[in-house]
């Protein structure tokens, strides 16, 4: 194959290096290789050196690899896919020629690739570099050639998540899972053993799977379930887990028969023994090996500390949550609780989710569909997509059609209901004659699916990726320190359970959503990305879909990408994509611009978008942005502006840059699903206004009141249309404040952010599925009722399309009346 990398003889006397047994490092460094250019190129931008590729199929030569083995790995490979942005320029995940197919191309290879995709799974890039360096020393000794540290740490990143399709990091899971009592589940973060131990451990196991020993025991902690795991699957030796008084916990012949097993593994993670906790090295007993376990982690608590854990594997999504939170989880769906459980995440996750930037809007949770539907349709319709994403989740079906409650914030009672059924630790001080049986609280427990739903309804997961359940314990981790620090003790529950503002921040989405599919703390860098519209980090890959196609509606920009792999731009990987930095030089629409109104004069709807990638002087990140083409704006709406005597600039850039993190930032923060009034009863065929709007039907009669008979007679749009949005805008330019009401396609709306500050008289940006005059009305009350500071004395809503722009409805004059006021 061209991609293949094999030394080349010069002579009968210079044979080619060995690749079992010991190596000729001479022989070796006089060699010549043959592989093509291209093959050659792609292993240059991905920063791993030819030599480290050799060296790793050297090394991983020592293991041998079943055919069963290979066609493990093959077979993931295979799964993985890659993802094209917009105009194809960006591809995302694990293109037809990333690095690892190529290294795939031999047994060797794809085994020195399986290795660090496995050591991935589980541990840091740091941890599994050191790991790789320290077998590379213990396989092939020598005094020369030796690739450094950052080149295995290159290896390894280039692998990270390319054996996500496969079953061993579900696998990973399930042998440590062996190791747990009844009432001990992920309720603690475990450190991580030393690499000196994990790399002897791997060195005793290939000579395992080359027959040079005919069978080991390992002794230690949860490392162990790693080093099982990688035995079963990837060598395709008999593995056998004991217990420390010897009873069987696990044991596959795969074969049918009475063989012994090769690799015997014995779980002993008590911290206070002495023989496994102070241990530092192994120690040889007849060929039983222990591997130190290090205790727990208290990276919970102290979110800085930088010292290497454990991460296990990864869970199905049909069993994360018992796997994760165990007979805590099965507490919470019991006949007592499920009712409250119901009402905590219908109430907290979906009827009170508030974009908390501008608390008197209220927007629909994405899987709730339109508020326009029936109240007890979008409920199941919630709990339908719930149980869709999360199979234990599913008896909430069952639960809600029995749900009583009334609206509003989730209730102290409710709360404290969780609580008087709790018996963690913590909450059983306060009760008498009872015993401690969890480690987990259910009043937290409740608070940490809220946030896991949060997350869930605004990412896209590839459907090869697994949550990973030490990442979900972090996240119940953050809800216990989050409410110490706010001082809210076990005995003092927040009035709504509504997330902070620091919990909707842009970098904390992608961190929370990391740490989730990975299993280990996100990197401080990602904590800074602000400006990020893609990051990779632990075989992850996280982009924004502005990148996809700018032009998506609202509710989809709002939604991130994720999946294995990472960014490829013209061969070459990179970590991330940063919108450009700020170039205001040659710039004066800031100072021209100063309403909506004026900038739709000044530049049009847009005619196009491109999307613009450039490299930077760091060799890990892009930088990219979205370029918008102006076009030209309607007759109507030009006379439409002369009638109200607006100044039209003349000297603007005829392009605009959008940048990706600031369109998602503004659909995450200011779209708004209003639709129309529940109370209401809105319908869009009880809306058709008559010939007279003073005599509309119910169900808006209290609109009609407040309308002005001015409207056209003709009305081309009663409802937004596919791919239209609305725009509310505050616009203080003309005379008293007012509020106008924009509408058109999306490229007309994103055209818009890019001409707006984001201050705090930037538009609300409003999609939704319902009457306009509902919207009008809606928009009306909560303005009038909740904010009488900003003194909005009018709403004009206009139409903008392509081919004309008509003043849609009349002018909504005057203060709301007393007795009109309608609390939302």
């Amino acid at each position: 194959m061209s991609g293949q990398l094999v030394p080349q003889s010069s002579g009968t006397g210079n044979a080619a290096f060995a690749q079992q047994g010991t190596v000729d490092w001479t022989a070796l460094s006089r060699s010549s290789f043959t592989f093509s250019v291209e093959v050659m190129s792609r292993f240059s931008k991905a920063g791993v050196e030819m030599i480290t590729c050799a060296m790793g199929q050297a090394m991983a030569s020592k293991f041998n690899v079943t055919p069963e083995g290979q066609k493990r790995v093959t077979d993931a490979i295979s799964k993985l896919k890659a993802y094209s942005s917009y105009g194809e320029v960006l591809w995302f995940g694990f293109g037809v020629k990333h690095i690892v197919r190529s290294l795939c191309e031999t047994k060797q290879g794809a085994t020195c690739a399986a290795l660090g995709a496995c050591l991935r799974v589980s541990y840091s890039t740091e941890m599994s570099a050191q790991v790789l360096s320290v077998l590379c020393d213990r396989l092939l000794p020598s005094d020369g050639l030796s690739p450094a540290l950052a080149q295995w740490g290159a290896l390894i990143d280039v692998c990270s998540g390319a054996l996500s399709p496969s079953k061993f990091p579900v696998l990973v899971d399930g042998f440590c899972r062996l190791a747990f009592t009844d009432c001990q589940p992920h309720s603690q973060y475990h450190k991580a053993t030393t690499a000196d131990a994990l790399a002897h451990a791997l060195v005793e196991l290939s000579k395992v799977s080359n027959g040079s020993v005919s069978s080991i025991t390992f002794e230690g902690g949860y490392d162990c379930g790693w080093i099982a795991a990688v035995a079963e699957w990837l060598l395709c030796l008999k593995v056998k887990v004991l217990t420390e008084e010897g009873s069987c916990l696990y044991w596959k012949d795969s074969s049918h028969t009475n063989g012994s097993a090769q690799v015997i593994i014995v779980f002993k993670t008590h911290t206070h023994d002495p023989d496994i906790a102070d241990t530092k090295e192994f120690k040889v007993v007849n060929r039983s090996f222990h591997l130190p376990y290090n205790g727990i982690s208290q990276l919970l608590e102290r979110s800085g500390d930088r010292e290497e854990v454990f991460a296990m594997g990864r869970s199905s999504w049909s069993t994360i949550l018992e796997d994760t939170f165990g007979s805590a989880f099965k507490m919470l769906l019991s006949s007592k609780t499920i009712q409250i459980l119901a009402r905590l995440l219908l109430s907290g996750t979906a009827r009170h989710y508030i974009i908390v930037h501008y608390d008197s809007i209220y927007a629909t949770h994405p899987w709730m569909g339109p508020l326009s539907n029936p109240a007890a349709s979008r409920e199941r319709a919630f709990f339908l997509a719930l149980a869709n994403r999360l199979p234990e989740l599913a008896p909430l079906l069952d639960a809600v059609e029995h749900l009583e409650w009334s609206a509003g914030a989730v209730a102290y009672s409710d709360l404290a209901k969780l609580r008087e059924c709790c018996v963690c630790h913590n909450c059983v001080h306060s009760k008498r004659d009872t015993t401690p049986l969890l480690d987990i609280c259910l009043y937290d427990l409740g608070m940490t699916l809220m946030n896991l739903i949060l997350i869930l309804a605004h990412i896209d997961v590839d459907e090869t990726l697994q949550p990973a359940p030490t990442g979900l314990l972090m996240l119940y981790g953050h809800v216990v320190r989050r409410r110490n620090v706010s001082g809210l003790g076990r005995d003092r529950f927040p009035g709504s359970v509504r997330l902070s503002e620091r919990e909707n921040d842009f970098d904390n989405t992608y961190r929370r959503t990391f740490e989730l599919f990975t299993g280990l703390p996100s990197p401080n860098s990602v904590h800074k990305l602000r400006a990020a519209s893609a990051i990779c980090h632990g075989g992850i890959c996280i982009w924004l879909p502005a990148l996809e196609n700018p032009l998506y509606d609202p509710t989809t920009q709002m939604r991130l990408r994720v999946v294995s792999g990472k960014v490829n731009f013209r061969g070459r990987l990179y970590r991330e994509i940063m919108d450009i930095e700020e170039d205001t030089e040659g710039d004066n629409s800031s100072e021209i611009v100063n309403s909506t109104t004026r900038r739709i004069a000044a530049h049009g709807t847009t005619r196009g978008s491109t999307l613009v990638v450039r490299e930077t002087l760091d060799a890990s990140r892009l930088e990219a942005w979205i370029e918008l083409r102006s076009g030209k704006t309607s007759s109507a709406f030009n006379t439409y502006l002369d009638h109200l005597r607006v100044e039209r600039p003349r000297q603007l850039p005829s392009e605009l840059r959008l940048d990706m993190t600031k369109l998602y930032g503004t659909m995450y923060d200011r779209t708004v699903d209003i639709g129309c009034e529940v109370n209401l009863g809105c319908a869009r065929s009880q809306c058709l206004p008559k010939a007279d709007l003073t005599t509309w039907e119910r169900p808006c009669p209290r609109l009609a009141l407040l309308l002005e008979s001015n409207t056209p007679p003709k009305l081309s749009y009663n409802y937004p249309e596919a791919g239209e949005w609305v725009v509310v805008v505050e616009d203080p330019y003309h005379g008293a404040p007012m509020v106008r009401v924009f509408r058109g396609d999306f490229s007309l709306l994103y055209y818009l952010v890019s001409l707006s500050d984001m201050s705090e008289t930037a538009p609300y940006l409003l999609y939704f599925d319902g009457c306009i005059r509902c919207l009008a009305y809606s928009f009306a009350v909560r303005k009038t009722y909740e904010d009488l500071k900003r003194n909005i004395r009018k709403i004009e809503i206009h139409t903008i399309t392509e081919n004309e722009c008509t003043l849609w409805l009349a002018k909504l004059t005057g203060m709301l009346p007393e007795e009109k006021r309608v609390t939302p």
